[in-house]
């Protein structure tokens, strides 16, 4: 796992999710890979999905954490965002941030002292949620 902070964005599937919106290769599509096992979520598409969140939120005027690129990436995944979309990364979210047993991410944060990468991640989860609502 690359991972380098407990933030959305510091990951290398972070980055990666960053790299395709700011090349134009972003859909939900090339994503949904990530999400196919209905089981497990690998730490790739946990990380992915955690700075989508942040990214969403970023489009709802509302991000948790500084977005990196904010005044280019988020219109550009804003254009690809919908209230299904949301939808749907909240549940994967939701899976990501489940237990060690259905998530790589998780599991690999089970760590003594990482109990500040759950509480920041699901405030953001949880932001979202509540945005979705409105």
């Amino acid at each position: 796992m690359g991972t380098w902070g407990v933030g959305p964005f510091d990951s290398d599937g972070a980055g990666d999710l960053l790299a395709m919106i700011r090349h134009g290769d972003f859909t939900f599509a090339e994503v949904d890979p990530y999400f196919e096992d209905d089981e497990y979520v690998e730490a790739d598409g946990g990380q992915a999905a955690l700075a989508m969140v942040e990214l969403a939120l970023a489009v709802h005027g509302a991000p948790h954490a500084a977005v990196p690129e904010e005044e280019t990436l988020v219109p550009a995944f804003a254009a690809h965002l919908t209230p299904d979309r949301t939808r749907w990364l909240l549940e994967q979210a939701d899976r990501v941030l489940a237990d060690p047993d259905t998530s790589e991410l998780y599991e690999l944060w089970t760590e003594p002292g990482a109990d500040a990468w759950l509480t920041t991640s699901r405030a953001s989860v949880d932001r979202l949620r509540a945005l979705a609502a409105d």
